[in-house]
């Protein structure tokens, strides 16, 4: 046997087996990244639905943990565009915007990976001819999938209001 090739062989044994257990203990997972919200616009003068308004998420996603800052500061200004997205309401007014998600590579054993945001906040606005802008926060979590019910969203008409028979102030 030649000197030296044994060592060789003992270190191979130990390391390739340890190689492959980390290979094998890392992998893809789908990781949100901005809140979903669902709900209904209507105007807030007739309680009519609203149809074709326009529904957008600026997401408001945190920096990715990065070796350096200038790394972090690129992922700040890529992720805003990567998440944001815009829905139209239907023609009862309902619209559902599904949560932004991205694939990460991450270790599959517990309690190595670090632990992820408890929540996802987003500014959403809405927008449709004829009405004011209507722009809010978004809070979502794990337990509601992240994803908020606004329920009811009113928007206020631009439009002047035509005067009625007791809104005269003659004499």
């Amino acid at each position: 046997m030649i000197p030296g090739r044994h060592r060789v062989w003992m270190l191979a044994s130990f390391w390739l087996p340890a190689a492959c257990l980390a290979i094998a203990a890392t992998g893809c997972v789908n990781v949100p990244r901005a809140p979903g919200a669902t709900g209904w616009v209507v105007d807030a003068d007739t309680g009519n639905p609203v149809w074709q308004a326009t529904v957008l998420r600026l997401a408001d996603r945190p920096p990715s943990p990065a070796t350096n800052a200038t790394a972090s500061l690129k992922n700040v200004f890529r992720d805003r565009e990567e998440f944001a997205a815009a829905v139209y309401t239907s023609r009862d007014g309902s619209f559902t915007m599904h949560p932004a998600s991205a694939l990460e590579l991450t270790r599959l054993v517990p309690g190595l990976a670090g632990e992820k945001s408890p929540v996802l906040t987003a500014t959403f606005q809405i927008i449709a001819e004829g009405y004011a802008t209507n722009q809010f926060e978004v809070v979502a979590t794990r337990t509601n999938h992240w994803r908020k019910d606004l329920q009811t969203i009113e928007l206020i008409s631009k439009k002047p209001k035509a005067a009625g028979k007791g809104d005269c102030d003659c004499q």
